[in-house]
């Protein structure tokens, strides 16, 4: 069942205090389910991958933020609007995995992290809340990934709303954040209103990487989100996280009619799909023999502003018929 989200759904579960017509401080923001406090605008932030980049730099955050980590140079991971503005801010590692450190962040002289448990924050690391909160830096922990430490994730795309209202909060540009939810939800709208009343959901899995065993997504993640918003239904649904890795024998079992395929520099579209037809223990699943592939992103499956390109995109391979 597809979960249409509205504005006024959005504002449930992000809570702040210390808010009149204009931004004061003290603020508390409600992140995983715990209040966090922050005293003042953050002036040097770390921000991990290129989503939350872009968010922060569609918000005019730009001066705001001392470094940023997005797996290589942060202009060749954005949308063109974005390239210009993006060259000159400083990569904390140019490592492509892991992400940095703590002590790596630390050595920046951070005044806010925000990134999310899987793709930042890391007990291996060090990188994690309690260890900033020792050092006295405060940070913000992507929707998408609280379950992962344990903490209330919201539902569908609150998760990417109560992320994007939090940093307008945050760095007191809430009226830029509000304007900002309103556009993304009026385009969930449209294409929602375009899709129409689905009677049997196509099954859709997400076929990220892996070929021994694949890694896929769960009930948790944005592409689940996505796949429900589309008008399908994740056959993974019933599994409670984000990301894992299934088997084969699972995937062929649930037989799915979409494949959605990773699509990066390191590992391409064409090369996996070239991998999907020519495995013998998938020649009878539905999406193989119709050849229902549809590429994406990493950026378009996790949380930011090209979820709607993704969710465009899975929709009209989904029911072409109803998208024009």
């Amino acid at each position: 069942m597809r979960k249409l989200i509205s504005v006024g759904v959005v504002l449930v579960g992000l809570w702040l205090t210390g808010l009149g017509a204009a931004q004061t401080y003290p603020v508390t923001v409600e992140v995983c389910g715990e209040p966090v406090v922050f005293e003042s605008a953050p002036e040097r932030a770390i921000i991990f991958e290129a989503n939350m980049l872009e968010i922060m730099l569609e918000l005019g955050l730009d001066e705001r933020i001392a470094g940023v980590w997005t797996g290589g140079i942060p202009s060749e991971k954005v949308q063109a609007p974005y390239v210009e503005r993006s060259a000159d801010i400083a990569i904390v590692s140019e490592e492509s995995w892991p992400p940095p450190s703590f002590g790596v962040v630390l050595g920046t002289d951070p005044d806010f992290v925000w990134t999310g448990w899987g793709y930042g924050f890391s007990e291996d690391s060090g990188l994690t809340p309690e260890n900033l909160v020792r050092a006295g830096i405060p940070s913000y922990t992507v929707s998408e990934s609280c379950a992962r430490a344990g903490g209330q994730q919201p539902e569908g795309f609150d998760a990417l709303y109560d992320d994007i209202l939090a940093a307008g909060a945050i760095f007191g540009v809430q009226d830029e954040a509000q304007v900002l939810v309103n556009e993304l939800s009026a385009e969930v709208t449209r294409i929602d209103d375009a899709v129409g009343d689905v009677s049997q959901p196509l099954r859709v899995f997400n076929f990220d990487s892996g070929e021994d065993s694949p890694f896929t997504s769960g009930a948790l993640s944005m592409p689940n989100t996505l796949i429900e918003q589309a008008g399908g239904t994740n056959i993974f649904a019933d599994v409670q996280q984000d990301w894992m890795t299934v088997s084969w024998e699972e995937v062929v079992a649930r037989d799915p009619e979409v494949i959605l395929v990773g699509d990066s520099s390191w590992s391409s579209f064409e090369d996996k799909v070239a991998f999907l037809t020519s495995q013998p223990a998938l020649a009878d699943v539905s999406a193989v023999i119709n050849e229902r592939f549809v590429p994406m992103t990493y950026k378009q499956a996790t949380p930011g502003l090209e979820n709607i390109t993704a969710l465009e995109n899975i929709a009209r391979a989904l029911y072409p018929d109803r998208l024009e």
